[in-house]
C-alpha cells in the first residue's frame, strides 16, 4: 500500500489489506482558492486528505472612503495579504475636485486632482 507521496500531494483511497492491488493513490493538493481567499495549510504527502484550506481574506472588497483595496487575496497566496491603503489625493486646491477618488470599493489609487469646468465644481 502507499505509505507516502511527493510534497504538494495526499493519499486518497483506503489499503484494508484483502485487495489484490494497491487501492491507494497520490492526489494533488488544492493549489488555489477563490477570490477573496487565501491557502493555508500544508501538504505533506503523508496525510490521508487535503490538509489545504481557503480562509477568507479580512479586507476584500471594502475599505473606508478616501482608501482603496491593496494587495488583493487572489487566491493563490499563502497569507492574507489584502490591506485598506490611503488614497494618494486626499483633497484638492481651490477650483479642483477629486477625479476617480477611491470610494472603498476600488483596487487601485486612480485618484487625481482635475480643474473644475465653466461654471465650476457640483
Amino acid at each position: 500500500c502507499t505509505s507516502s507521496c511527493g510534497q504538494g500531494q495526499h493519499i486518497e483511497g483506503f489499503c484494508t489489506g484483502h485487495g489484490t492491488s494497491n487501492e491507494q493513490t497520490c492526489k494533488q493538493c488544492k493549489d488555489k482558492c477563490p477570490f477573496g481567499r487565501f491557502l493555508e495549510g500544508t501538504c505533506s504527502g503523508l496525510d490521508m486528505f487535503d490538509t489545504r484550506y481557503c480562509p477568507r481574506c479580512e479586507v476584500t472588497d471594502t475599505c473606508p472612503e478616501g482608501m482603496y483595496v491593496a494587495n488583493n487575496c487572489t487566491g493563490t497566496s499563502t497569507s492574507d495579504t489584502a490591506t485598506c491603503q490611503n488614497c494618494s489625493v486626499q483633497r484638492c486646491s481651490s477650483g479642483e475636485y477629486i477625479k476617480d477618488g477611491c470610494v472603498g470599493t476600488t483596487h487601485q489609487d486612480l485618484a487625481r486632482c482635475a480643474v473644475c469646468e465653466v461654471g465650476g465644481c457640483a
